[in-house]
């Protein structure tokens, strides 16, 4: 699993975790100071972050690295003073990335990534911080772009990787249509394996995999259960942040009955929302068109299923149609 997911872990067998999170937001809706806004000042940016984001979450910002990261030209690290002491120092708990990467109307953005120990950090600090960020992202009008959830099964007793292959040809990560699948790991003597439901550039992946293995124990049962959302196609509001359980159950029918008691939290895709706006308006411009023809048809004694059959003509508008790739779950 990738090094994002070293995090830690969700100990009660019905919760999970928020265990990576990257946002974006305007600059200019993080501070009116030109520095910020216009010449990209770091010290200038961590001041304004710290008051909007860091000191809620105990973190600070590192040197400017002159590095680039996902198209922005700077960068630094996000980092948690003295969080360990065998650390002898920070902690990296992630980054900021800034300049360039502008939005459709010309606003210049960063990027907040929380790596899995930022997250556990903040996991172990309570709900408060995790409310307090969301309150924040919402004020900023920030846009989560990624959310990561995870249960763990610290015993093995949900039957782990085999039992989710299982589940995978009785078709229970399907929605739509079945979602692609790979893996890794030795399955040949049955260690450190991880299954893969989904594709990341579809901006969902699914993973199970034997994290007690990944941490050097090849005697242990503890199998984690992942969801990596991103918003491509999707919107995933701040909210979601604070119900890791509802998001996770909402990702598959295989992971809605392993988070039974929950109830489920449904990302729904862009697609479905403009599929609702457009066919809500087609039906307008139906009604206005022909409704006085469906009435007069309706007076002469016609039955609705006489009118419907009358009046329908095989195929969809072309304003519904959706690309294959769109749809993929």
């Amino acid at each position: 699993p990738p090094g994002s997911n070293t995090g830690g872990n969700s100990h009660d067998g019905s919760l999970a975790i928020v265990d990576t999170l990257t946002f974006t937001l305007a600059l200019d809706h993080l501070t009116d100071d030109v520095a910020v806004t216009c010449m990209h000042d770091r010290d200038a940016l961590a001041r304004a972050l710290d008051k909007a984001f860091l000191r809620a979450m105990g973190f600070t910002l590192g040197e400017s690295t002159r590095r680039r990261i996902n198209g922005y030209k700077d960068s630094a690290a996000l980092l948690c003073p003295a969080v360990d002491d065998d650390t002898n120092g920070d902690t990296n708990f992630g980054y900021v990335a800034w300049g360039g990467n502008p939005t459709k109307i010309g606003q210049d953005t960063l990027c907040v990534h929380l790596t899995g120990q930022a997250c556990e950090h903040l996991n172990l600090l309570g709900g408060k911080p995790w409310h307090t960020l969301v309150g924040r992202l919402e004020r900023h009008g920030a846009k989560v772009t990624r959310l990561d959830v995870a249960h763990d099964d610290l015993t093995g007793s949900r039957g782990g990787v085999d039992a989710a292959v299982a589940a995978y040809h009785e078709g229970a990560f399907t929605i739509r249509r079945p979602p692609s699948i790979s893996n890794a790991g030795d399955w040949i003597n049955g260690h450190s394996r991880t299954l893969y439901v989904g594709k990341r550039e579809n901006g969902k992946l699914i993973r199970v995999y034997e994290k007690g293995h990944q941490l050097g124990d090849p005697e242990s049962r503890w199998v984690r259960y992942e969801l990596e959302l991103h918003s491509r196609d999707r919107v995933i509001e701040p909210a979601a942040i604070l119900d890791p359980a509802g998001v996770l159950a909402g990702g598959s029918p295989f992971l809605e009955a392993l988070m039974a008691s929950v109830e489920p939290v449904k990302v729904k895709t862009i697609v479905r929302q403009r599929l609702r706006v457009t066919m809500d308006h087609l039906i307008g411009c139906g009604r206005v068109a022909y409704g006085r023809l469906i009435n007069a048809m309706s007076g002469l004694g016609m039955t609705p299923e006489e009118v419907v059959k009358a009046l329908r003509v095989e195929g969809l508008p072309a304003r519904l149609y959706v690309p294959p790739a769109a749809c993929a779950a």
